[in-house]
């Protein structure tokens, strides 16, 4: 149904940030806020000697992965661990190729790792930042890269905003894609002909982009004279050793990477073909379990390898949250607290791939899993939750009290669509089949209600924001303080505020009953009144013929539409919307400038002087028009246009 396509929309292509806990108030993105909780020191870290650590996790990991992938229906994973520089569990289960029964193998399957591949990014561009060749600050009008930010706004793009999702760019997925093998974009023509527009203030709020970082990218490109592929091979990869590693899946692909697949009939999994991104400074990581685990000792190492000392500790710490109090980004690492714990990583997802890499840089310890199927939340936040809380245990101290925050003055209940959301072409459906109702509960909890899905409760907590035990879960509402918009932050995402008249439950009804009235419609007058004219000797109401044929036309275009675009969007597979538009969201987007003509034209016919038909014709013709206008109404609502597409 319409959900997958929100599913792939909002999450597959996105990200699984479970580990990140998105913020939820106003600061600055200029000035560094606070860390978001008191970290624990290595001295402090309730854990054994790092032999002892290495053996019960290795026996742990396997347990929790051995348990929950047949259950989850996982075809593959890998993980491994490292601690105080040593790797303390390396583990391969299940199978990279299910048909073919290749397993697993932690040091030579190959998983894409999406998002993951960000980090990457940003320490490339802090390279050429402490090389003077970038800077943090400046606007980026100011370097030749081919992608001008238009002046929407006061204040200037920079790369800060850039590596703390802070641009302010709207999203875009339409034509990112392409078949390995078929001709591809450079990442300047890809950027140049499909940046996605400036639609937030930046520096006012997390709205995490894959634009974004591919425009960093491009920055790295611009300053070294290297393509983006190259520059990561010989300045990260290369001096760490990370030889089974490359950018892009190849052409043909890697032999050794992992096969994707994604769910089909219940418990069953399907084998898909790989892909390429048009934005590889995003998600277009190949990578191995061993290679990540020298990635992960370097982070934690700190030793000059890849940056200074004070330049890698800085990206790894909160510089921008949305309010003091909950998690946000550093310079590309997503920051949350677990336990008290800080915690740095990423997540990624792809078609077919989910991968989740946490860094605790107090406690020397950090893990990377990576599986080959779609996300399934929840398999990965089990999986990180059981692993954090083995590394991470619960503290038996007493929080410090925190200082009560009061709800905005403003009304907060209602319909809640993602910040980071397509807003300029029809994928913007997906919003809408993911939004959040939010309505108060018992005892001052909040009750939110995704679109399909369940219903959670959020107790108030000390600290003014609200809290779900279960999950280990953050909501916080807040007031944007630039543009003043009402927004709330739920795990990794931040919400907005939109009328009641948004909701897609009630452009839904709204659909249904427009298509009642023109299936009747289409009924009668096809089939019904010339039976009834031929066996009964019903009476024709006096409506000259283009009373006849237009209001016709008008419920054959509307029924033709919604057909075409609701079928289309529901049974295609959203990665190939991605690659190209089907003819049949073409043919349907262009039945809505036809809809609207016969919508007036309909309407015309219920009001033009001559002939008088009955009453009850007029009002049909009226009921008609209206219902053309309704669904035309949707169309330009939600892109589903040819400008939309």
């Amino acid at each position: 149904m319409l959900r997958r396509l929100a599913a792939v929309v909002i999450a597959s292509l996105v990200l699984p940030l479970s580990g990140l806990r998105v913020p939820d108030a106003g600061a600055q993105a200029e000035e560094p806020v606070a860390e978001p909780a008191p970290t624990v020191s290595v001295e402090a870290a309730p854990l054994s000697p790092p032999d002892m650590i290495g053996a019960r996790l290795d026996i742990f990991a396997a347990g929790v992965f051995e348990a929950m992938m047949p259950s989850h229906n996982i075809p593959g994973a890998v993980f491994v661990a490292v601690r105080r520089g040593e790797v303390i569990s390396s583990r391969g289960f299940g199978f990279a190729d299910v048909a073919a029964r290749r397993p697993v193998d932690p040091d030579e399957t190959r998983f894409r790792v999406a998002s993951v591949t960000k980090l990457f990014t940003a320490i490339a561009a802090m390279q050429l930042v402490e090389q003077g060749r970038l800077d943090l600050r400046a606007d980026l009008n100011t370097y030749q890269t081919g992608v001008v930010m238009e002046p929407v706004f006061e204040a200037p793009v920079t790369l800060f905003n850039l590596l703390t999702h802070t641009g302010g760019f709207d999203d875009s997925f339409l034509s990112s894609v392409s078949d390995v093998g078929a001709a591809a974009p450079s990442l300047r023509e890809q950027l140049s002909r499909r940046m996605p527009p400036r639609v937030l203030p930046p520096g006012t709020t997390i709205s995490y982009s894959n634009y974004g970082f591919a425009l960093a990218g491009l920055l790295v490109e611009t300053a070294s004279g290297e393509t983006y592929a190259d520059y990561v091979t010989r300045h990260i990869l290369a001096p760490l050793g990370m030889t089974r590693s490359h950018i892009g899946v190849g052409d043909p692909a890697d032999a050794a990477l992992a096969l994707p697949y994604v769910p089909g009939a219940p418990g069953i999994i399907e084998a898909k073909p790989y892909d390429v991104s048009h934005v590889p400074p995003a998600g277009e990581m190949v990578t191995t379990g061993g290679d990540m685990a020298m990635f992960m000792r370097a982070l934690l190492a700190n030793d000059g390898t890849l940056l200074t000392p004070d330049t890698l500790s800085s990206m790894m710490k909160l510089h921008f949250a949305n309010s003091h109090g909950l998690d946000g980004y550093g310079l590309g690492f997503a920051v949350s607290t677990h336990n008290g714990v800080r915690m740095a990583g990423h997540g990624g997802s792809w078609r077919g791939f989910c991968t989740e890499l946490v860094l605790m840089p107090e406690l020397q310890t950090a893990y990377f899993f990576s599986v080959n199927t779609d996300c399934n939340g929840r398999f990965m936040s089990g999986v990180q939750k059981a692993l954090n809380d083995f590394l991470a245990p619960p503290s038996t101290a007493e929080p410090p009290p925190a200082a009560a925050r009061p709800m905005p003055d403003v009304p907060v209940y209602g319909i809640y669509f993602a910040n980071r959301r397509i807003r300029g072409d029809f994928l913007r459906l997906g919003a809408a089949m993911d939004a959040l109702n939010v309505s108060p509960g018992e005892n001052g909890a909040v009750l939110v209600a995704r679109t399909g899905g369940d219903t959670l409760v959020y107790e108030p907590g000390p600290d003014g924001h609200f809290h779900n035990a279960r999950y280990g879960r953050t909501l916080a509402f807040y007031t944007e303080p630039v543009t003043g918009a009402v927004r709330l932050s739920v795990g990794a995402w931040a919400y907005d505020h939109v009328s009641d008249a948004e909701d897609f439950g009630f452009h839904t009804l709204l659909m249904g009953v427009a298509g009642f009235i023109f299936a009747a419609t289409l009924l009668f007058t096809l089939i019904l009144a010339p039976l009834g004219r031929r066996f009964y000797g019903w009476q024709d109401a006096n409506l000259p013929w283009p009373r006849r044929a237009v209001p016709l036309a008008a419920s054959l275009a509307g029924v033709m539409f919604l057909g075409l675009s609701l079928t289309a969007l529901a049974a295609l597979d959203p990665f190939e919307l991605f690659k190209r538009v089907p003819l049949v969201i073409t043919l349907a987007a262009w039945l809505v400038p036809v809809l609207l003509l016969l919508a007036l034209g309909t309407a015309m016919m219920a009001t033009m002087p001559g002939a008088r038909p009955r009453l009850m014709a007029r009002v049909h013709l009226a009921l008609v028009a209206l219902s053309a206008l309704a669904v035309a109404g949707f169309a330009v609502y939600w892109n589903l246009t040819p400008l939309g597409i």
